[in-house]
């Protein structure tokens, strides 16, 4: 949005409460108030999945309890009520608008298909996979964010390429060094997730196993806590004192990236894949899986596993013991791949398919 060209393209986004920290620095001059009650908070106190559903929609709809999804529904149905627009772009796939648009036209962004690729991991009502199920051949354009995700539409949902646009994210700033990488505590970066499809299961059974050569290197993970189920494999691995969890800062993730030896993601499906984009920025090495849209964005600047992972030590090795030249190479080839990821040139093509539609 920040991007968006000036003339001929105007915006408003339909939101009381939000968490992020994007768009409180879009909408300086908007209030915006944080998060006081969501969804995802309030249903995990039911005990099941269709009944905590139920409660919540009743609580909300009773007004004794509302959630900030309730509270931003409702403020976009009073925007399309007034019809002050010329294109609807949701940002997710709840189908509550569809016969509030008046006949104007909507734009479906679609990152990943994953739920509909892991059909195991996730529920069988969940919102993505029946939303996307009424919207998609309602759209009167689509934006994926690779041509991995536009290629998965094409197969499981027959969508006519002609109304697929493929628009990359940005990528962040080439950040400036602040940091070395840490040569007296070395160490791996996981970022993000780590179950089901993200095989940090895969990474850290073939770290254990380098462990023994390398028992100066560690592994930290940024995002939750461990789960007692990964806390269990640590600990089968007897590797529990080399691997941390941490909750980290934007600054303190820069540093990390900054320090570590690479960035390991070793994930088997990804809609795009920022963290290999984060990393370039900081001059971090990556190490990933060459499937999905994952090769689209990391090009010939990242380190690839082989399909059924038997190198992952190997790969492990060759970044522990790879020369500072070797590594400034890596490293310069993802700065320069960074610089072809743009959120102006996005915000361009973005504003030429609203443009197609009016």
């Amino acid at each position: 949005m920040k991007y968006l060209p000036d003339f001929g393209v105007d915006w408003e986004l339909s939101i009381v409460q939000s968490n992020n920290v994007y768009l409180h620095e879009i909408l300086q001059d908007k209030e915006v108030l944080p998060i006081r009650k969501s969804y995802a908070s309030v249903r995990p106190l039911f005990f099941s999945y269709e009944l905590g559903a139920k409660w919540c929609t009743l609580l909300d709809r009773l007004r004794i309890s509302r959630t900030a999804e309730s509270l931003n529904k409702e403020k976009s149905l009073s925007s399309l009520k007034k019809s002050h627009f010329d294109v609807f772009h949701p940002t997710y796939f709840n189908p509550y608008f569809l016969d509030k648009l008046a006949g104007k036209p909507f734009v479906l962004t679609v990152h990943d298909l994953i739920p509909e690729r892991y059909p195991e991991f996730f529920h069988p009502n969940d919102i993505q996979i029946q939303g996307r199920k009424k919207l998609i051949d309602k759209a009167s354009a689509i934006v994926t964010v690779s041509e991995n995700t536009k290629r998965d539409l094409i197969e499981l949902y027959h969508v006519p390429e002609n109304l697929i646009s493929v628009i990359y994210h940005g990528g962040p700033d080439l950040c400036p060094f602040t940091v070395r990488t840490d040569k007296e505590h070395p160490f791996f970066l996981f970022v993000g997730a780590r179950g089901a499809y993200k095989r940090f299961d895969s990474f850290i059974q073939a770290f254990s196993v380098f462990s023994k050569k390398y028992p100066e290197v560690s592994v930290i993970c940024t995002g939750k806590p461990f789960s007692n189920q990964e806390l269990s494999l640590l600990d089968s691995l007897s590797i529990t004192g080399k691997v941390q969890a941490l909750r980290v800062t934007e600054k303190e993730l820069t540093d990390l990236y900054q320090k570590a030896l690479a960035l390991v993601y070793p994930s088997e499906y990804e809609g795009f894949g920022m963290p290999i984009l984060e990393a370039f920025a900081n001059r971090c090495p990556v190490l990933t899986y060459p499937s999905s849209s994952l090769p689209e964005v990391g090009g010939v600047a990242a380190i690839y596993l082989e399909k059924d992972y038997r190198d992952f030590y190997d790969r492990l090795e060759q970044l522990y013991i790879m020369s500072d030249s070797d590594r400034d190479v890596i490293t310069s080839q993802g700065a320069e791949r960074l610089s072809l990821f743009s959120w102006r040139r996005a915000a361009e093509l973005y504003a030429d398919v609203y443009r197609s539609l009016v």
